[in-house]
């Protein structure tokens, strides 16, 4: 039986490598912004509606009506992928796009304010004030594309089946415990 992990997370939790590492200890797939991205611009190549490079006006807003196509494109491959196979999905509003599904477990990753500013300092060698503003950035940015294609907060628990705060813990000890609820949570089927 199929099943579908779905992760969400705040900037800077590092939600991103657990949900890689949960999908490596599972032997299953992992897919996010990247790798989804890739393959609808492949897939839909004579689309030019679904290039990012589109999705930006000269002005420098977006242009709605082809980031609705790419987001339709990306649910697409989802739950196509959701269908064929176990798999982890990070981002792309997943835990929505699954909604209707069996066998979907949706997750919610986020760490403390500091914890998430000593992460981007070390990756992107910020200091501070500049970490600090990222992690609003980024953040307010996810709440809006959740918020625009689901009509939903992006951190209201109602919307997962476990968040996690994975502070003080190892990318590694975190998978552990989200692997050990999915395998409560699914029983069987993994």
């Amino acid at each position: 039986m199929n099943y579908a992990i779905t992760i969400s997370r705040t900037y800077g939790s590092g939600g991103k490598d657990i949900g890689k590492i949960v999908a490596r200890k599972l032997g299953i797939d992992h897919y996010g912004h990247r790798k989804l991205s890739n393959e609808v611009t492949n897939d839909y190549s004579d689309d030019e509606a679904v290039n990012y490079s589109l999705i930006l006006k000269p002005d420098g807003s977006v242009d709605f009506e082809a980031e609705d196509k790419v987001f339709r494109a990306q649910s697409e491959a989802i739950a196509r992928h959701a269908a064929e196979g176990s798999c982890v999905f990070i981002g792309r509003c997943a835990d929505y796009v699954l909604r209707d599904c069996d066998n979907v477990v949706r997750i919610f990753i986020t760490a403390d304010r500091r914890d998430c500013m000593r992460r981007a300092m070390r990756m992107f060698e910020l200091n501070p004030d500049d970490a600090k503003q990222l992690i609003r950035t980024m953040d307010k940015s996810r709440g809006e594309y959740y918020l625009y294609h689901t009509g939903r907060p992006r951190d209201d628990a109602s919307n997962y089946d476990l968040s996690i705060n994975v502070s003080g813990m190892t990318p590694d000890d975190a998978a552990d415990v989200i692997i050990m609820y999915v395998r409560h949570k699914l029983g069987a089927a993994i």
